[in-house]
């Protein structure tokens, strides 16, 4: 495909994903993380923890969830209670498509140049995660941008900028402080003290978060919810390695205790991950860091988290495209046959048919699992 088409075809894709999700505006049911946002900012709400109180404020039928950030970021949302709630979501929505082209525009000047695989990667990847994150009015897609330009800063040695806007991220999903490890990678002096420095500065914002919210613990409580989810909303090692004990030990075995199975079948995974990892990360120290060691980093960190929520695979599709692009005819095959096996076949098989339901549910960890082992190819041996 020449140039010039494959500007076209990129152009169509995208103002097709532009008009999907400017239908999904219509449905009044849709944006309900918005609606927590929106009610946990309100300084009517003492506690935006208990899901009765920000429900409350809606006069509908929508059943909203508790507040799941920490406390003090709540204040960030009280920009949109100077509207009503209808302008304010409209505010918001247009917020959204301008990170949606602002995401696309930098992905397209780091890795593919108006290559169409970025836009079916960025419409069909991990269960379609971006187009779920917008239905829902989740702020997963604005942090997920400000994740690629700390990536586009460590790339380019801006190591402050990159602390920065990790530690901003980190301070509503928790999980991006991990991020900072990739400055191991780096060799400048500064490194390891802006590791140490951001790594100060979350926990120095996590104890402002205790020092100014009193009920500290309703904070955790919520957060712990979170670890009962599973399936397809939270497809992650720990939810899947639970519901698969679940199902050998006590539907097949007849046990009651299937914990420790989870346990045995969670470290399972994530040692070898965290081994091949640390291998790679030998391997890589004086070599210039780029996407790919990047998209290995990223998806594996993914796939050894305990929690990890369906909207959080956005932060994967750069990875997955850079992935995707350098596979051979044969795990492409491999990968599609994956992909379709996980789209929800219905088998009534005794074990088969649940295994195929299984993966269904965890279509999005475990496609990432697959491109995190092809991934392994396209690192660099380390030298004799």
């Amino acid at each position: 495909m020449t140039h010039k088409w494959s500007y076209a075809v990129f152009g169509l894709l995208f103002g097709y994903f532009l008009f999907v999700l400017a239908s999904e505006t219509q449905d009044s049911g849709n944006f309900w993380d918005f609606k927590i946002y929106y009610s946990a900012a309100s300084e009517e709400i003492e506690n935006p923890y208990d899901a009765r109180v920000l429900q409350s404020e809606h006069h509908d039928d929508s059943k909203l969830l508790s507040y799941k950030y920490l406390p003090l970021t709540r204040y960030l949302f009280k920009v949109f209670r100077v509207f009503e709630y209808e302008t304010a979501l409209n505010i918001y929505i247009g917020l959204m498509i301008l990170v949606l082209i602002a995401f696309v525009y930098l992905m397209n000047q780091q890795l593919s140049r108006g290559d169409p695989l970025l836009m079916l990667v960025l419409l069909l990847a991990f269960n379609s995660c971006f187009y779920l994150a917008f239905r829902s009015g989740n702020i997963m897609p604005l942090l997920s941008l400000l994740i690629l330009f700390a990536l586009h800063a460590l790339l380019k040695d801006k190591l402050l900028q990159f602390v920065i806007l990790v530690v901003i991220t980190a301070c509503f999903k928790v999980f991006p402080i991990l991020l900072l490890g990739l400055l191991w990678f780096k060799q400048a002096h500064s490194s390891s003290k802006l590791m140490i420095g951001g790594l100060l500065l979350f926990l120095s914002f996590v104890g402002l978060n205790m020092i100014f919210w009193q009920d500290f613990m309703l904070f955790l409580e919520a957060v712990q919810e979170t670890t009962s989810e599973f399936g397809i909303i939270n497809p992650n090692a720990w939810s899947f390695s639970s519901e698969l004990s679940h199902f050998i030990v006590s539907h097949k075995l007849g046990l009651k205790d299937a914990e420790w199975v989870a346990y045995i079948l969670y470290f399972s995974i994530v040692i070898p991950v965290i081994w091949k990892t640390i291998q790679l990360i030998r391997a890589r120290m004086l070599v210039p860091l780029d996407w790919n060691v990047l998209s290995i980093c990223l998806i594996g960190l993914a796939i050894i988290l305990p929690r990890f929520k369906d909207y959080d695979y956005i932060l994967l599709i750069p990875a997955a495209y850079v992935i995707i692009k350098q596979l051979n005819l044969r795990q492409v095959l491999v990968l599609i046959s994956a992909w379709f096996l996980c789209s929800g076949i219905i088998v009534d098989i005794p074990i088969v048919g649940y295994l195929l339901e299984l993966s269904h549910s965890y279509q999005s960890w475990l496609m990432a699992c697959i491109l995190w082992y092809f991934s392994l190819k396209m690192a660099p041996k380390s030298s004799p």
